[in-house]
């Protein structure tokens, strides 16, 4: 009798097994073409990019009021606005997902609605705001780094990438510019590096860099 009741334990041991491995396979495959669906999803969005950016006003739902702070007198002024789309600003940033997020919970904002983000920018990054933008919506790296970044802006620049979540690939891209200036590493970039790579670790997993 023992005897038995071992060979159904281990019966329905072995079955168990069997559904979670079949359950984790099913999951994972699931998982998988989520996955795929974002992906082609992305490159589609970056494929039509070129003609949302600085362009659609009428189909914009959102206006980035960028701010300009001059660093003696700490006054901020209106460097320029931009009739923006939502879709594109979450696809990239965490800042604005966290914010369009926020308001779409609290106060119920319809697609169609018109949400004035203020975004403070230091000097003298702010000039350069709009070859960040395009390469948010367009992902051209090549184009970003050729008239965005110089040698004494593209620390600053790393700073916005970091203020605004722009994920593990767009700080890659700064880090790898400035050595390739081959310019020596200071304390305050390392930290920057750790904390850009621990909050935002998980975000896109693109490779390419410059090209």
């Amino acid at each position: 009798m023992p005897h038995n009741s071992n060979i159904h334990d281990e019966s329905v041991t072995t079955n168990l097994q069997s559904l979670i491995r079949n359950h984790l396979i099913e999951n994972s495959n699931q998982i998988q073409s989520m996955l795929l669906a974002q992906q082609r999803r992305q490159e589609y969005l970056y494929s039509i990019g070129k003609y949302f950016c600085f362009d659609a006003v009428d189909q914009s739902d959102c206006t980035l009021i960028v701010m300009q702070e001059n660093p003696e007198t700490e006054i901020k002024t209106v460097y320029k606005e931009y009739p923006c789309h939502q879709v594109f600003l979450n696809l990239r940033s965490q800042y604005f997902r966290n914010i369009f997020s926020a308001l779409n919970y609290v106060v119920g904002l319809e697609t169609n609605s018109r949400v004035r983000i203020r975004v403070v920018l230091k000097e003298p990054e702010v000039s350069n705001f709009e070859e960040l933008l395009y390469w948010m919506y367009t992902n051209d790296t090549k184009n970003w780094v050729q008239y965005g970044f110089t040698p004494q802006n593209h620390h600053l620049i790393a700073q916005n990438v970091h203020i605004l979540g722009l994920g593990r690939k767009a700080m890659e891209i700064c880090i790898r510019y400035k050595y390739m200036l081959q310019i020596p590493p200071r304390i305050s970039d390392a930290s920057n590096l750790n904390i850009e790579q621990s909050q935002y670790g998980q975000g896109n997993s693109d490779h390419d860099c410059y090209s």
